[in-house]
């Protein structure tokens, strides 16, 4: 069978895991480990239409609501990527796929970006066009871009994603010559993915389908056509909360003890 992430004719080894009832599996060609079961497609959409009126993306609305207020989103890394981005990107349109209410399309329009947020929630996108953004709903599993970009973005998105190497065939059919794919994702390394089966909602199946190491994330887009990839891996964080663990496991990870939780990467689209 063809992996679903790398698109390589692959076998799936299982893990001998559940989480939610979900099997666990990784891929021999890309070593990407993956939901086994496909969920269906309009549950998702409903998932994460409540996720984003009344659930755990609580903080998502808070942002909204600050940025109507006239706050300027706070992104700091997300915007020193952007900054790296526009040192060699000559053109200003962006297509962020997954991009919720359209924070960061805030960030990029007061930078001078053309933008478009595409998304599977009518929820999310009711708030991003409430910010005067363009927007896009994605209507069902496969993705379709109307707009050549730049620059397409997926911060925190492509766990989400059933047919991976669909979208990034899509990507790079719609990058221009030289365009990038920024793109952030949980790193599967890191400890909570490990200590235990009990995984926060947001993070598990099936909210979550794919789980990536920067190992498995840069093989993905090599095998998508993309060159000069490269993954950060951000080690200065705010403690999630103020408590002794909290506090040591941020020392951990700024020191090296700990994997940080999460992988950034910046690709370009230069082969056919």
């Amino acid at each position: 069978m063809n992996c679903r992430c790398c698109g390589q004719i692959s076998t799936m080894q299982p893990l001998c895991r559940k989480i939610n009832g979900y099997s666990l599996v990784v891929c021999n060609v890309c070593s990407t480990v993956q939901v086994k079961e496909q969920p269906a497609f309009e549950e998702l959409r409903q998932k994460y239409n409540e996720l984003y009126s009344r659930g755990e993306y609580e903080q998502h609305r808070a942002e909204f609501e600050a940025i109507q207020r006239g706050c300027k989103p706070y992104r700091p890394y997300q915007e020193w990527l952007l900054h790296r981005v526009e040192k060699i990107c000559s053109g200003r349109r962006m297509v962020e796929i997954g991009g919720g209410i359209g924070a960061f399309g805030v960030i990029a329009r007061n930078r001078g970006w053309t933008y478009v947020n595409y998304d599977v929630s009518e929820v999310a996108l009711s708030f991003a066009k409430a910010l005067g953004l363009k927007t896009h709903l994605i209507t069902d599993e496969t993705l379709v871009i109307e707009e050549e970009a730049d620059v397409i973005v997926m911060w925190e998105v492509i766990e989400h994603i059933w047919n991976v190497s669909d979208y990034l065939a899509e990507i790079k059919r719609k990058l221009a010559y030289g365009g990038i794919l920024l793109l952030s994702t949980p790193n599967f390394l890191r400890m909570g993915y490990h200590r235990s089966d009990l995984w926060p909602t947001g993070s598990a199946p099936p909210i979550h389908l794919n789980f990536f190491t920067e190992e498995s994330l840069r093989k993905v887009l090599v095998f998508h056509g993309f060159d000069h990839i490269q993954v950060y891996k951000r080690r200065l964080y705010r403690p999630s909360h103020i408590s002794r663990k909290a506090i040591l496991s941020t020392l951990r990870v700024l020191i090296g003890l700990e994997e940080p939780p999460t992988l950034y990467g910046i690709a370009i689209s230069t082969k056919g």
